[in-house]
């Protein structure tokens, strides 16, 4: 069937960059777009009037944890103000033996998630491997159904996050739960890649950075050579991993993954904030920056995250200038990537690096 989309603005391609055309038409024929401009005179089976609306390529959302950030619309000033940019760690571990949050309903949550994604634009997602293993395959079946594409495993790592007797974060180390994790993540790709008309396909999720062993890290990058997938990494995203990495290591968690062999162009690094030459990690000893772009790594942004925690990228010119390919992704509700957008742009402007 031949649809033809007219009246509104339209996000079109000019061979080298973007421009947008009031009053444009699209026309697409089943999976292929068969024109962008003005008018169209040839045959159509369907016109939609998108007269007052904007008409766009659908969004790749980066790093969204679909249904299980529901609650987090805003955080409250201590969450905020936090010194070491705890982010989710503020509230999120627990006392070691406490009850674990219970397994979340893909038909309900993560129903709610993707369809909150693909109101906000992305027909793409990337889920960060942020729910248990026994819940992926169904919600598998709820992104197939929804007809949206995506990008998954269950995710892995080698420790969790726990709080001792006075409230300060400590890592409870599970060495072979990684190992299985990384193992069930591999069996999972196998057997989905390419379902749902080759809109499922896998990647790798190892949890985060200092919750990995080295071992683990390095198993991930082979295992994405073998499968031929690509890997998110939660990655220099609050000061507590910044500092427990370079006290433990003597380089930072950037140096430390290139020495691993980690680093590559299938990695996206997830937030990518406390970088060497970000003003709160202030350590002027080595360009971590450099080393991303050398790599060919890129980075998920995901501004309004950070925002409601009173912190930002310094800056987005900073990683584009230093040649890093910067994506945007949610990460939490709203997941609105129009919002991302205007937020990336404006954000970094208040960061006091004296660039945009």
């Amino acid at each position: 069937m031949r649809t033809l989309v007219e009246g509104g603005w339209v996000v079109g391609f000019d061979g080298r960059d973007h421009e947008l055309l009031a009053g444009g038409a699209v026309v697409y024929e089943d999976n292929r777009i068969l024109h962008v401009g003005y008018g169209f005179d040839g045959p159509v089976d369907r016109r939609i009037d998108a007269s007052g609306k904007l008409v766009c390529p659908g969004f790749i959302n980066c790093h969204i944890h679909a249904g299980i950030n529901a609650p987090h619309a805003l955080f409250n000033d201590p969450t905020k103000t936090n010194y070491f940019g705890q982010n989710f760690l503020s509230y999120g571990a627990r006392l070691p033996g406490a009850l674990a949050t219970p397994a979340p309903r893909p038909e309900v949550e993560g129903l709610y998630g993707v369809w909150a994604a693909v109101r906000g634009g992305s027909t793409t997602i990337l889920d960060v491997g942020s729910r248990p293993a026994a819940v992926v395959p169904a919600l598998t079946e709820v992104l197939g159904k929804l007809g949206v594409r995506a990008y998954l495993s269950p995710g892995y790592g080698s420790a969790s996050y726990v709080l001792d007797d006075q409230g300060r974060i400590d890592w409870q180390w599970d060495e072979p739960a990684g190992e299985a994790g990384l193992e069930r993540a591999k069996a999972y790709i196998r057997e989905h890649q390419g379902s749902w008309d080759d809109r499922i396909r896998g990647m790798l999720y190892p949890a985060q950075l200092d919750t990995c062993t080295p071992e683990l890290l390095q198993a991930t990058k082979r295992t994405a050579a073998e499968l031929g997938v690509g890997i998110q990494l939660h990655t220099t995203m609050n000061l507590v991993e910044f500092h427990k990495v370079l006290r433990e290591r003597q380089v930072t968690p950037i140096q430390y993954l290139e020495g691993l062999g980690f680093l590559g162009p299938e990695v996206i690094l997830g937030h990518c904030v406390f970088h060497a030459g970000h003003s709160w990690s202030h350590y002027p000893y080595v360009d971590d920056l450099a080393i991303v772009a050398g790599s060919g790594a890129s980075v998920a942004h995901a501004p309004y995250k950070y925002a409601k925690m009173g912190l930002a990228l310094e800056s987005f010119d900073r990683y584009r200038h230093a040649g890093i390919n910067l994506a945007l992704g949610t990460d939490t509700f709203p997941q609105d990537m129009v919002s991302e957008m205007r937020l990336a742009a404006l954000a970094c402007r208040c960061s006091g690096t004296g660039s945009t």
